[in-house]
């Protein structure tokens, strides 16, 4: 595959999944676990709070249930030599599965309107990390179809053949074609600020849009997404 390389990274590090909490159901956390998760977003320890949170971790587990049953499936379909119970019961492979989700889980963004709001694994953007909280963001994500709502189709063909003369030696005409070539649907990390040489990228995990606090349990589900409080 064209992207291994970039896929083989995400398992680099002693213990990559070491900071999310296990897909296990709610019940099995313990009250001091919930109480950490809970106090992380900013929420207090009321009963009707630690309830929010143990409906989102038991939540959570469905989801993957669910998705680790349809994998499974999918490998006896494949296998000619294991049945459901030997892949369900192999505890290696049931480990492996849940690391992996977990990584996959933490780099899913999503994709907007133009993709129906599906969620996807982007690179490049997929390098560029949460800022820390005396930085600001300095990238986001958009489609094509999004900017050129914004500024107009002809200033956004301009902005993009700027930027490819840029940083190619190519032919002007081939840079025309890439631009006429572009799709609605093609994405774009667009800087949203003045970027100087040496800076490091920044991109918000959080909605850009939304101004004010964010309801705990929009926290709640990003810590749970990513392995750490999104502040």
């Amino acid at each position: 595959h064209h992207q291994k390389e970039w896929i083989q990274s995400w398992l680099m590090g002693e213990d990559t999944c070491q900071n999310f909490l296990d897909l296990k159901p709610a019940h099995v956390y313990s009250l001091e676990q919930i109480h950490t998760l809970a106090k992380s977003v900013g929420m207090k320890c009321l009963q009707q709070q630690l309830d929010t949170v143990k409906e989102a971790l038991q939540k959570r587990y469905k989801t993957f249930v669910r998705d680790r049953n349809s994998v499974m499936n999918i490998l006896v379909k494949e296998s000619l030599h294991y049945s459901t119970s030997d892949i369900r019961d192999n505890l290696t492979f049931s480990l492996l599965l849940e690391n992996v989700y977990k990584l996959v889980l933490s780099r899913l963004a999503s994709l907007g309107p133009q993709w129906n709001n599906q969620r996807g694994i982007i690179p490049f953007h997929d390098m560029v990390n949460h800022p820390p909280g005396n930085r600001q963001s300095n990238v986001e994500l958009f489609t094509f179809a999004d900017v050129t709502q914004r500024i107009g189709h002809d200033a956004t063909c301009d902005m993009i053949r700027k930027l490819a003369q840029c940083s190619d030696e190519r032919t002007k005409n081939d840079n025309d074609a890439d631009v006429n070539n572009m799709d609605d649907k093609d994405l774009l990390v667009v800087a949203t600020r003045d970027i100087h040489q040496g800076d490091e990228l920044w991109l918000s995990y959080k909605q850009c849009t939304v101004t004010g606090e964010y309801d705990p349990r929009q926290l709640l589900w990003w810590t749970l997404q990513y392995g750490f409080p999104i502040t």
